[in-house]
């Protein structure tokens, strides 16, 4: 089983260390944004320095791509891009969701690990420091004036949906419903 567990760990590292970089390299050539840039670099050196934790020896003896039943493996349209913007965002996808599987696997083995690849984890989502949203939302509608986009509030969404008052939860309607009680 612990074998299992680091070729897991060895295949996520990988994932997430190669979707690290394209972040980083659109960072720096496509937008041209010597923070952003940084900023990614530095995370896929954390994911780097923390997964040195882990014996490399075990991560090396655990993979085994010849016998791995996925390796090759697509699907339709895996590789299809549209353009860069394509590339980043599945290279977002992959990072975010490397980290988790990396978050959830390395819990048994060492926990400060897995908190440490958690932490990763929300920074990848919050690579984009609020003071260059402004600057983040103009390139998004260059590159595309309909795209979806969701810029979510960190502080706002740590204390949660409603804020909590007195241990209950005030949603602010008990006024609304004494008002709409009285007409009954």
């Amino acid at each position: 089983m612990e074998r299992a567990a680091y070729r897991i760990i060895d295949a996520n590292f990988n994932r997430s260390r190669e979707a690290a970089r394209v972040v980083e390299e659109y960072c720096r050539f496509v937008l041209n944004s010597q923070p952003l840039t940084q900023r990614a670099k530095e995370l896929r050196h954390e994911l780097c320095g923390a997964i040195g934790r882990l014996d490399a020896g075990r991560l090396m003896a655990a993979r085994d791509t010849a016998s791995d039943v996925g390796a090759g493996k697509t699907v339709p349209n895996q590789l299809v891009r549209g353009g860069l913007a394509d590339c980043l965002t599945a290279g977002c996808k992959r990072l975010t969701e490397a980290l988790r599987i990396l978050a959830e696997t390395t819990q048994p083995i060492d926990a400060e690990l897995a908190a440490k690849m958690e932490k990763l984890r929300f920074d990848a989502y919050t690579l984009v420091p609020r003071r260059e949203v402004r600057n983040l939302v103009m390139l998004i509608k260059e590159f595309n004036p309909d795209a979806f986009y969701s810029i979510e509030e960190v502080d706002f969404v740590e204390k949660g949906i409603f804020p909590l008052k007195t241990g209950r939860v005030d949603l602010g309607l008990s006024k609304l419903f004494r008002f709409l009680r009285k007409g009954k």
